[in-house]
C-alpha cells in the first residue's frame, strides 16, 4: 500500500525523471522535479507530438508557432479580401450604371478571383506535414511533394541545401536532410519548419540517427562519415 501511494512521487529522495511520465502526470507532479526538468517538461508538453495515423504511419506536424503565423496572416488577408470585395460591390451598385445581370457577373468575378488569391496564398504558406509508413517517407504541402522509400532513408542529416525558386534561389538554406546509406539525398525540408525535438522524435522513431550542425553545405550526396 505504502509503495502505491508514493507511485509517481519521490523515491530514495529523488525524483522520477519526468521522460517516463505521462503529460498528465507530469502537470499534477511539476513540483517535484528539479527546475531543469520542470523546464523540459513544460517544453516538452507544447511539442507538436508524433501522430499515430489508423494505417499505422507516423505523423509529424509542423511547429506549431509556424502554424500559428499561418492563421494570423491567413485572417488577416481574408479580412481585407472581404473588405475590399464590398468595396466593389458597394462601387457597382451605386456609381456604375449597368445592368443587374452584368452586376451580378462583376460581383461573381470578383468573387473568384479574391477567393483563387486567398487559396494560393494559403496554398503557398501552409507549412509542410512529415509522414512515414512501411513504404515511403513523405514531405508534403498543397504545392509540393517530395518522397523517398523507406528502406532507403539510412540518417537525417542536419545541413544547408540551395532553396530552390523565388527571390530566394541559389541561396543556401538550413535544411533536414533525408539520405541513404551511401549519402545520396533523398529529399529535404527547412529547419525552420519542424521543432528540433519534434524532428528527433521523428528520427527516433523511424530508428535512424540525425547528425550534422547545420553547417555543411550539401548537394547530391552527404559524407556518412560526418557527425
Amino acid at each position: 500500500m505504502q509503495e502505491l501511494a508514493t507511485s509517481g512521487s519521490l523515491r530514495n529522495g529523488r525524483p522520477p525523471c519526468y521522460k517516463t511520465l505521462s503529460p498528465w502526470w507530469l502537470r499534477r507532479t511539476r513540483s517535484q522535479f528539479p527546475a531543469q526538468d520542470q523546464k523540459n517538461s513544460v517544453k516538452s508538453l507544447r511539442l507538436a507530438p508524433i501522430v499515430e495515423l489508423p494505417d499505422g504511419s507516423l505523423e509529424l506536424p509542423p511547429d506549431p508557432k509556424r502554424v500559428r503565423a499561418v492563421k494570423l496572416i491567413s485572417a488577416a488577408s481574408v479580412t481585407l479580401a472581404i473588405v475590399t470585395w464590398l468595396v466593389v460591390a458597394w462601387v457597382s451598385v451605386a456609381l456604375f450604371d449597368i445592368s443587374w445581370p452584368a452586376r451580378l457577373l462583376l460581383l461573381a468575378v470578383a468573387l473568384v478571383f479574391f477567393g483563387g488569391t486567398e487559396w494560393l496564398l494559403w496554398a503557398a504558406l501552409k507549412p509542410p506535414v512529415l509522414k512515414a509508413d512501411a513504404m515511403e517517407v513523405v514531405c508534403a504541402s498543397p504545392l509540393s511533394r517530395q518522397r523517398m522509400p523507406r528502406s532507403d532513408l539510412a540518417l537525417i542529416f542536419r545541413g544547408q541545401v540551395i532553396r530552390k525558386g523565388g527571390r530566394t534561389r541559389g541561396l543556401w538554406d538550413k535544411s533536414y536532410i533525408f539520405a541513404a546509406a551511401d549519402g545520396k539525398v533523398g529529399m529535404s525540408c527547412g529547419s525552420l519548419l519542424f521543432t528540433p525535438d519534434g524532428m528527433m522524435q521523428f528520427a527516433q522513431r523511424l530508428q535512424v540517427p540525425i547528425r550534422g550542425d547545420f553547417g555543411a553545405q550539401v548537394k547530391d550526396r552527404v559524407d556518412p562519415t560526418m557527425s
